[in-house]
């Protein structure tokens, strides 16, 4: 883990901040706000979901324009109903969907959210976003942190049996 400002590609990364949809149109003061909470994780393709646990509190972003995250909470869940589906010989969903809703606080207040919808490719064995059916915020702002908290405390609240 390192900071975006000891990352070896410090500079790509910044401009890949710079060119998402939702933080294109921050200030400057707001960008160096975000970049000092930034922690760069380097993970390779599924390292995220085989290493759960290892790194506290955090989410994965995939740079290439738009922020994303893992949707490890829904994949879980395919991954149980299979198994109790299994066990109860039953046939297995061959295409599952997932919906996630990812909310990033980029300032104390302001939040955006991501969404997607995601069906699993038998042929690659992943889930794979459904064309068209992401959306994100058009801006970061007060209302979107408050989603952000409610957000929080239905993932934990599912997750933790809270």
């Amino acid at each position: 883990m390192s900071s975006v400002e000891s990352h070896p590609e410090r500079n790509i990364i910044r401009v890949q901040l710079r060119q998402n949809i939702v933080l294109k149109e921050m200030s400057e003061v707001a960008h160096a706000e975000l970049e000092s909470q930034l922690v760069v994780v380097d993970c390779h393709k599924g390292d995220p979901l085989l290493h759960q646990g290892v790194h506290e509190m955090e989410q994965y972003f995939i740079l290439d324009g738009i922020l994303k995250r893992v949707v490890a909470n829904q994949q879980a869940k395919v991954a149980v109903a299979a198994i109790i589906q299994l066990l109860k010989g039953e046939a297995v969903s061959a295409n599952p969907l997932v919906m996630n809703t990812c909310y990033s606080f980029v300032t104390a207040r302001d939040a955006v959210h991501v969404a997607s919808v995601h069906q699993y490719d038998a042929t690659d064995k992943t889930f794979k976003a459904v064309p068209g059916s992401g959306g994100v915020s058009s801006a970061a702002n007060q209302v979107e942190g408050r989603y952000a908290l409610s957000w929080a405390e239905n993932i934990w609240a599912d997750m933790l049996a809270l």
